[in-house]
């Protein structure tokens, strides 16, 4: 899971930042381990349980 957060003042809790791996990558562009096998990365970008 991965964590996107404002930079504003505020006190939330952290579950409420929280996002899939997935989901970051969509809003950065960037792309997250990707030398992981297709099948391993797709169930890592998809998780966002604290948990996995």
């Amino acid at each position: 899971m991965g964590y996107v957060c404002r930079n504003t003042e505020g006190n939330q809790k952290k579950d409420f930042h929280v996002n899939s791996i997935k989901e970051v990558e969509r809003i950065t562009g960037m792309t997250f381990f990707p030398n992981l096998p297709k099948k391993v990365a797709e169930k890592v970008k998809n998780s966002r349980d604290f948990a996995e």
